[in-house]
């Protein structure tokens, strides 16, 4: 359980710095051939989030209920980080 929680917070830290590593390009570089794979790689990662936590429900509900994971709502500052981006 706490390797997939370590996982998931990893999730976390990279689709909230997906802005950034786009913003990083030079705007004469930006194009929709450059934005659309950082879109989908986006995605991918937010699906992989959202199967890791059904999975993490399904198979340690009771002792993940007690963790900081649930307590802290961490589902939903991640979501809202991926709707930010």
């Amino acid at each position: 359980m706490e390797a997939l929680i370590s996982t998931q917070r990893d999730l976390h830290r990279r689709i909230a710095r997906s802005y950034e590593n786009l913003r990083k390009v030079r705007a004469a570089k930006l194009s929709v051939a450059l934005v659309q794979p950082a879109m989908t790689n986006l995605e991918s990662k937010w699906n992989k989030f959202e199967a890791q936590h059904e999975h993490l429900q399904l198979t340690f509900a009771k002792g993940l209920a007690e963790t900081d994971y649930i307590t802290s709502d961490y589902v939903s500052t991640v979501e809202l980080a991926y709707l930010e981006q």
